[in-house]
């Protein structure tokens, strides 16, 4: 049926009235890449493949935002390399995307070819047999040497976010000790001189993702340098993924990791006395994936004077419940209980509590959620939560409003959402795996328009 459905073909018309509209086209191929994922079986995975190298490939067949679509439901194939089956597909795959992103087109189909090196990266590993082949070939189009002509930003954009990815560690400056590190000198060059500030914000962020010592002290050192421009929140960003990745890989390693407390405190320096929001946010963020727990208080204090200021509020929220700190359980509760009109603080304090393992602000949500008949934005921010939150004695009052035909249709559907969410089988919101590591400012309207994208929705 997806099948039918992505490629409008008798299957799909027959279950859609006689057409397929692009719209359904788009969810419907979202979905066999969503699907894939999660499938061991490579007949599957390859049944997919072959709906969605045909939405790639024929220029008749594919349309904007279906190819875009096509893209990154191939990033989600998730092919293993165990068998001859598996190194196959995932050749054939990286074939397909290779090949369409490598097409003579005009700036406007850049911005679709854009997600190809994202997806690619997705696709395959630092320690994949063809990485070193990629990392050249993004290297050279971030540079703007490629072989193909590049007109648009998106391109750009992208390389950079795909050599995050890909690349080591950087922690020798012997290139031959550290052949990647050329990449990252590449990435710090572009952060510096390139005139598309995205392009320039992608490149440091993928200097905290690679990772190493030498990235650790030029971010350090860029942050410092930054002083008042928006290129800080992006420094601190940086230094926030950097410190996450480098606790992964040390719980990989030896199953403890120990915490940078310098970059929790340059960090934490920088926000006292700070009084522009979004540089505040994204040091609070940093702090966050650093665990500086230090900074709790502090951070604890600005939520509660920040209120106002819904966006700021939010992220101190997520701050603190990346910090793990408990102290901060009641006064986010209190948010939640207070905050009903401003709906993303709602929803990003309610997030928060969940990360924090309280389940008990559920029960306050779902009785939210009954009150509301109207507003589509809070409905879904409280279905949201609850389905992040998974607390399971929420099931049998939802249900209940589910199957009450005296309430208005949209708290009925929302309960819906919000059950779905309680028993998914994910730990991440269902959107996350197309979300994460994308391009996102290579947008069309199925992707992100920040209403109805498959990024925006529930």
């Amino acid at each position: 049926m997806l099948v039918g459905l992505s490629l409008d073909n008798q299957a799909g018309r027959q279950a859609s009235d006689g057409e397929v509209n692009e719209r359904t086209r788009s969810f419907a191929t979202y979905g066999l890449g969503l699907m894939a994922y999660k499938t061991a079986s490579v007949e599957t995975k390859t049944k997919a493949f072959q709906a969605l190298k045909q939405i790639i490939a024929d220029d008749n067949l594919g349309t904007r935002q279906t190819r875009v679509a096509a893209i990154h439901a191939m990033s989600l194939l998730n092919i293993g390399s165990a068998t001859d089956a598996e190194k196959n597909l995932l050749g054939d795959a990286l074939k397909v995307l290779e090949d369409y992103y490598m097409r003579t087109l005009g700036s406007g189909e850049q911005l679709i070819q854009s997600h190809c090196a994202t997806a690619i990266a997705k696709l395959i590993t630092r320690d994949h047999e063809k990485a070193d082949h990629y990392k050249e070939l993004f290297a050279a189009d971030l540079a703007g040497k490629g072989k193909v002509k590049r007109a648009a930003d998106d391109i750009g954009r992208a390389c950079a976010m795909a050599l995050g990815q890909l690349c080591r560690p950087n922690d020798d400056k012997d290139e031959k000790k550290n052949p990647d590190g050329k990449y990252s000198d590449l990435l710090l060059e572009t952060f510096r001189s390139s005139k598309d500030k995205q392009t320039k914000y992608f490149s440091v962020l993928a200097l905290g993702q690679i990772g190493g010592e030498l990235n650790r002290t030029t971010i350090l050192k860029e942050f410092e340098r930054a002083g008042k421009t928006t290129e800080k929140p992006w420094c601190a960003l940086s230094l926030g993924v950097f410190s996450f990745f480098s606790y992964e890989a040390q719980k990989r390693a030896r199953n403890t990791s120990e915490r940078d407390r310098f970059i929790g405190e340059t960090l934490y320096e920088a926000f006292k006395g700070e009084k522009e929001p979004s540089l505040l946010a994204a040091l609070a963020v940093g702090m966050g994936l650093n665990q500086h727990v230090d900074a709790a208080d502090a951070l604890r204090d600005k939520m509660l004077q920040s209120v106002a200021k819904e966006g700021l509020a939010g992220y101190l929220c997520i701050a603190l419940a990346l910090m793990n700190d408990m102290r901060s359980k009641e006064p986010i509760r209190d948010i939640v209980n207070s905050q009903a009109r401003r709906v993303d603080l709602l929803k990003q304090a309610a997030i928060a509590l969940g990360k924090l393992g309280d389940k008990s602000v559920a029960e306050l949500l779902q009785a939210k959620m009954a009150e509301e008949t109207t507003n589509l934005a809070k409905l879904s921010a409280i279905a949201s939560a609850l389905g992040f939150i998974g607390d399971s004695r929420t099931i049998a009052p939802l249900k209940a409003m589910l199957l009450n035909k005296d309430l208005g249709k949209l708290p009925r559907a929302f309960a819906a959402v919000a059950l779905g969410g309680i028993a998914d089988k994910e730990t991440l919101p269902w959107n996350s795996k197309i979300a994460v590591n994308t391009n996102y400012r290579a947008s069309v309207d199925t992707l992100t328009n920040r209403t109805s994208g498959i990024l925006d929705i529930l």
